[in-house]
């Protein structure tokens, strides 16, 4: 036998879908009409506690209710990765596509980077290097928005004193940036596209980039360098950031596995 309740449930589908209709079941009478949506007074002889008493007054009664223990959960702020990225240098590397498109392609972990001095460059050819500051302007009372993103900004002021190049065979240039925790990927690709299409590198030359994130390295800033590397320095693993020049071991890398 069909419970008041399920009447009541179907009778007031059918009316939201109806003109104007009258439903009848004896010996429990529903009626509806579209024109208010409301429920008439359900006119039965008995109605059980656990249904409807009228169009006014609702019982619910709760099923499956799960009650919230009182007791404090300590989370771990480092766990589930993060501190993974949080305690260790990220290295983003990638290449340049014949469309002058950079792509990522691969992502590390390292422990620490390390100081490189004068006696250590000798084997590398910097085309430009420069420096950038992430800018947000306050608009005022108008709506237009001014930012100055800090890979672009150090790429602009790298360019200022680029040295023009011309890729031979068996040359790879990098293009490499260097930032604290806020580094974004997306605005580093961009800086290494602005950098080869200003340096008018050919499209058959191998570019290739890297991207530092290193949590000691101050927030809202950006070094950039653009070099062609020798044998000592073919991983392309050498950044510049506030004057100095880093570079990261093999012996500090990260298993995150292992983490």
């Amino acid at each position: 036998m069909i419970s008041a309740t399920k009447l009541l449930f179907y009778a007031a589908i059918f009316a939201s879908q109806s003109t104007h209709f009258i439903y009848s079941f004896s010996p429990t009478r529903i009626a509806a009409t579209t024109t208010t949506r409301r429920m008439a007074v359900l006119e039965q002889s008995k109605v059980s506690a656990n249904c409807i008493q009228s169009s006014s007054t609702r019982k619910t009664q709760l099923y499956g209710f799960i009650e919230a223990d009182s007791v404090d959960e300590e989370l771990d702020p480092k766990g589930g990765g993060i501190g993974l990225a949080m305690d260790n240098a990220i290295l983003i590397s990638g290449s340049v596509d014949r469309k002058g498109v950079a792509v990522a392609r691969e992502l590390e972990h390292y422990s620490k980077v390390i100081p490189l001095d004068d006696s250590n460059m000798q084997d590398i050819k910097v085309l430009c290097k420069g420096e950038g500051i992430e800018i947000y302007k306050d608009p005022g009372d108008t709506t237009i928005k001014s930012i100055t993103l800090a890979p672009i900004s150090a790429v602009e002021n790298a360019l200022m004193d680029a040295l023009q190049i011309g890729l031979e065979s068996n040359e790879k240039m990098y293009v490499n940036f260097a930032g604290g925790d806020d580094l974004m990927l997306h605005e580093v690709l961009d800086g290494v596209q602005q950098m080869v299409e200003s340096l008018k590198v050919s499209s058959g030359g191998d570019v290739q980039f890297r991207s530092l994130c290193e949590p000691s390295f101050p927030l809202e800033k950006c070094g950039v360098a653009a070099m062609i590397v020798g044998k000592k320095w073919s991983n392309g693993q050498v950044f510049y950031n506030e004057g100095k020049w880093y570079t990261v071991s093999e012996d500090d890398l990260v298993n995150a596995y292992n983490e």
